[in-house]
């Protein structure tokens, strides 16, 4: 019987196991091919100082060009491998853009005649990586095409990986409008302890159907697919009674991009808990989008209510609809407020996601976003506005639709001291000629406002300090 590594690379958050996991184990499962897991995320966490873990953080996410050596060594004495070739399959997922440079630091030896074959796939396989090389390369084609893996996997990945486990292409790529055709995500073997939360990802959905200008998901995910309502609710039982775990995370983009298929969800689940009392306690959190009252009326919410939606995150993004507008949000200020209202009456806890220096921001955008904190501050003290997360500052990422030319032309967006338009992979640097007042400092310096009036008023703030720390960093970039 073959054999299968699972390998998980960050950046991933230590909550839950990747859905990758399950994905590919599913698949392994389904083909008749043995599994482990390891996730080199929590590996890195459990063997690195405080300072080592944000120093890896700040270098993934581009705050800094240059890891520092004791991080680097500690990365390649804790890569597994050793034990590569007691497998037939090396399985590596790269989540995210955030995951590039550790991939490219990792692989980086060519792979012919070696006992095993090495698999990678994941999101972040569509990111070009103009900046590390001259011209624009996807880091799939970079990784196959100098022989450092031997398939490369491009959008869905489970009947691409089947494939590839059954001899096929070196680079498949596949999204199939079917989603209900895959095989169920397998997590048994998954060491729960590694994770703070008693809980795994499900799969509702995938792609979104909005296309904000900051967002790179439609270049693994051009089309938005969902899953039958009852198939979802089906694999909930299933890992309930196969796992004992009762809270889901939707890996989605959005759990109601489609409104009457999550409520049918929402009906169905809600109706199974009833009937069998065993269900009562099972739970869901996933991302969501804002919508008029006319797409979503109070009823909905009631069945989210009755089906065990606890969380919801929200991109909010600016508290200034202007800004919005730009980012193709599509929702106003009354939008959010009926939205808010409703989950106070369903209880229904929000966190909500915002960006700070969008390239058109302007001083008055600013004290939108300083208002907004105020108006919403009474539901962060009954506990429905659970949290808001500022980040740091809008950076340009590779392959988001702000970096395509006609954006950097439209908000005349240029790298201070560079002859190319934009500094290639992630800029926290840039600056717009239409916007001269926005400056890093002064995008900085909105931050910290919006952190100390949200400080005041004492809604929590996700992974404040960790934003803190970062933005010292950035401070620091001449």
């Amino acid at each position: 019987m073959k054999r299968a590594l699972l390998i998980n690379l960050p950046k991933t958050d230590l909550m839950v196991p990747p859905a990758a996991f399950g994905v590919l184990a599913g698949v392994c499962a389904d083909n008749n091919v043995d599994y482990d897991f390891h996730d080199f995320t929590v590996t890195l966490h459990n063997n690195m100082t405080e300072d080592q873990w944000l120093e890896l953080d700040n270098w993934l996410t581009g705050v800094i060009d240059n890891c520092a050596p004791d991080v680097l060594e500690k990365i390649d004495l804790l890569w597994p491998k050793e034990i590569f070739s007691n497998y037939d399959f090396i399985c590596i997922s790269v989540f995210s853009y955030w995951s590039m440079r550790i991939a490219m630091h990792l692989l980086n030896t060519p792979v012919r005649k070696k006992s095993y074959q090495i698999i990678i796939g994941g999101s972040a396989m569509d990111n070009n990586i103009d900046g590390y090389l001259s011209g624009k390369v996807k880091l799939g084609d970079f990784l196959l095409n100098n022989d450092y893996v031997n398939h490369v996997v491009y959008g869905d990945g489970e009947t691409s990986f089947a494939q590839i486990l059954n001899g096929d292409n070196q680079t498949v790529s596949t999204q199939n409008v079917d989603l209900d055709s895959y095989p169920l995500p397998n997590y048994k073997g998954i060491k729960f302890d590694d994770y703070t939360a008693n809980a795994i990802f499900i799969t509702g959905s995938r792609g979104c159907v909005r296309k904000c200008t900051y967002c790179d998901i439609a270049n693994t995910w051009p089309m938005f697919r969902y899953r039958n309502a009852q198939l979802i609710v089906d694999e909930m039982v299933k890992h309930y009674y196969d796992l004992g775990v009762e809270r889901f995370e939707f890996t989605d983009s959005l759990i109601n991009g489609s409104v009457s298929n999550f409520y049918e969800f929402n009906c169905l689940l809600a109706e199974a808990k009833a009937k069998n009392s065993d269900l009562k306690n099972i739970e869901y959190v996933g991302q969501f989008i804002t919508r008029p009252r006319r797409q979503m009326l109070p009823h909905h919410y009631e069945a989210m209510h009755y089906a065990g939606c606890k969380q919801i995150t929200i991109g909010i993004e600016s508290f200034s609809e202007r800004v919005r507008e730009e980012m193709l949000k599509k929702f106003n200020n009354a939008d959010i407020d009926y939205h808010i209202k409703q989950c106070a009456r369903w209880g229904i806890n929000n966190i909500w996601l915002m960006i700070v220096g969008y390239p058109t921001e302007t001083l008055e955008d600013h004290i939108d976003n300083l208002q907004g904190i105020v108006h919403y501050a009474p539901y962060a003290r009954t506990g429905v506005l659970e949290m808001i997360r500022w980040g740091t500052t809008l950076h340009y990422i590779d392959g988001t639709p702000l970096t395509r030319q006609h954006m950097i032309d439209r908000y005349q967006i240029y790298e201070p001291g560079s002859d190319s338009n934009i500094r290639p992979g992630s800029s926290y640097t840039w600056k717009s000629a239409n916007n001269p007042d926005l400056t890093l400092q002064e995008r900085i310096k909105r931050r910290l406002e919006l952190h100390k009036l949200t400080t005041k008023h004492r809604i929590p703030q996700a992974r404040a300090l960790e934003d803190l720390l970062i933005l010292d960093r950035m401070a620091e970039t001449k």
